[in-house]
Order: structure tokens, then sequence, then C-alpha cells
């Protein structure tokens, strides 16, 4: 087999798992893994958060992508100075990914800014060896909106069992 449909295997591949991470994240199984976390008729935006993160990033570490990232979230003013440009510069997720792949010492970006309850946040997950693509936006762009819809169908269902 020739390099180039090697190649062209292993991105459909490569699709397809993230394909299927965007769907495991929309699934009822993670709206009841939300509900997990209510607290007192809240559930705690960040904590949800975290945990689907995890979840990614373990399902990023599979076969075909065996890929690792770490990530962190911050209210918008306590996010690293040295990213505030990146921030700035994109309201929705930025990919910045670094121009030398071999320099191992500078990692590749990717950011999302987004608002919960009037709070500005920003999620910032990086990688010294994986290379953010446009596949990678979309799935953490689900990801931020299933978390906030699953916790807005769960606090409104509590709101109403209340009432009656």
């Amino acid at each position: 087999m020739a390099q180039v449909e090697k190649e062209a295997i292993e991105n459909i591949e490569i699709s397809a798992l993230k394909a299927q991470i965007m769907a495991k994240l929309s699934s009822d199984d993670m709206a009841g893994a939300t509900i997990t976390f209510l607290r007192e008729d809240i559930l705690p935006y960040k904590e949800v958060l975290k945990y689907f993160l995890y979840e990614v990033k373990e399902s990023y570490k599979t076969h075909p992508l065996h890929a690792s990232f770490s990530y962190k979230v911050f209210e918008k003013q306590d996010a690293p100075d040295k990213l505030k440009d990146l921030i700035e510069e994109s309201e929705e997720t930025a990919v910045r990914n670094k121009e030398n792949q071999d320099n191992l010492f500078k990692k590749k970006y990717l950011v999302y800014s987004f608002s919960y309850n009037d709070e500005d946040y920003v999620t910032i997950v990086s990688s010294y060896t994986y290379a953010f693509d446009i596949l990678d936006r979309s799935l953490f762009l689900l990801l931020h909106n299933v978390v906030g819809r699953n916790i807005e169908n769960i606090e409104y269902m509590v709101a109403l069992t209340k009432e009656n």
C-alpha cells in the first residue's frame, strides 16, 4: 500500500474517532453523568466541564490518535498573560500550533472562550506533541455546548419538580 493511501486511511480513522467522541458527548449517558454532580439543586459548571474534558482526554489516548494533552479552565481575567493575545483573537475557539513541529519545548494550543451565568471563562487545551485541527475545534465547541445544555435541562427539571 502506498504512503498516500496509508495516510488517507489514518485520516479517516482519526476523523471517525473524533466523530465517535462527539456522539458520546451528545449521548444520554453523558447527560446521565451530568446529573451525578447535582448538589442541592445546583450543578457546578466547572466541575461538570472538567469531567467532560477528562473523558475527551482519555478518548484521545486511544488508537489511532494516541494523543495526549492537558487542560485548564480559568476565569478569563485569571488566564495566563502569555495567552491573552490568543484569547482575545477569538471569542470562540482558537487553535495555535507551533510552526516548527520538531521543537518539543513549545506547546500547541486550543483555546475556547465562553460565558456561563454572566461569568467569562476560558478553557486552554495544550500539547507538546499533538497538532490541533478543525475537528478538534468543533469537538471542544460541542463539548462546552453540551455541558451547558445538560446543566440547563437538569436544573429546569429540578425546578419543575420543586414546584409540584
